[in-house]
């Protein structure tokens, strides 16, 4: 596949379903994919993706999707929007080589991945199976009324209320915002959890990939 690569996690055997991992500011593919292992023996048939982020981080080894360099909203906003096309790109390309309908594809993220899946997901990838976020931001959700997809792919969101770097309250507004607009949105908060993902997220994630891998 062009543009985006990473490393990846494939079952032996036939491929019936993807994850696809986007990971958070300043960190790399193997960071998120270090979850299927842990993730693979409840979802069996599921391959593992984890494109490294198109840009690197000035005087580290880390990648990010956009740069972050003063973190105003409109910023912000204008790298989410430049990056999601690649990770579009991305999806569609896995579909066609390892022969899937979109129906079998998951956005999973964290952090800045996590805005990335959202963005993404929710406007330019119809018919996408599912969309898991870790800790992350819907970014203009005033403008996705105009620029959804339809149908609007089921979500879960998962978030720390310990969480100081992105504040739980983005998720529980991303969930206001998606419900409006008739999506099928689970909110979880993990009370003592700071920035980072948790044995209790892990699990809500396989139950909710196994709910979207067998109903599609």
């Amino acid at each position: 596949m062009d543009g985006l690569t990473g490393p990846h996690f494939l079952p032996k055997g036939k491929i019936t379903s993807l994850i696809v991992f986007l990971h958070g500011l300043g960190s790399n593919g193997d960071d998120l994919l270090g979850l299927a292992p842990v993730l693979s023996p409840s979802l069996p048939g599921t391959g593992y993706l984890a494109p490294n982020a198109p840009f690197r981080m000035d005087r580290t080894s880390g990648y990010q999707w956009f740069d972050y360099w003063d973190r105003s909203l409109s910023q912000i906003n204008d790298g989410v929007r430049h990056a999601a096309p690649m990770i579009a790109d991305f999806v569609q390309a896995a579909a066609q080589e390892y022969q899937l309908p979109m129906q079998k594809i998951i956005l999973c993220g964290f952090s800045q991945g996590t805005m990335m899946a959202l963005h993404a997901g929710l406007r330019l990838i119809p018919d996408l199976g599912g969309i898991i976020g870790f800790s992350g931001v819907l970014m203009t959700p005033e403008t996705l009324l105009f620029e959804k997809v339809s149908p609007l792919p089921p979500v879960l969101l998962v978030h720390g209320l310990q969480d100081t770097v992105v504040p739980a309250a983005a998720s529980f507004q991303a969930q206001i915002a998606l419900k409006a607009l008739g999506g099928a949105v689970k909110y979880i908060q993990r009370p003592h959890l700071g920035h980072s993902i948790d044995d209790k997220g892990i699990e809500e994630a396989i139950k909710f990939s196994k709910n979207i891998f067998a109903g599609s």
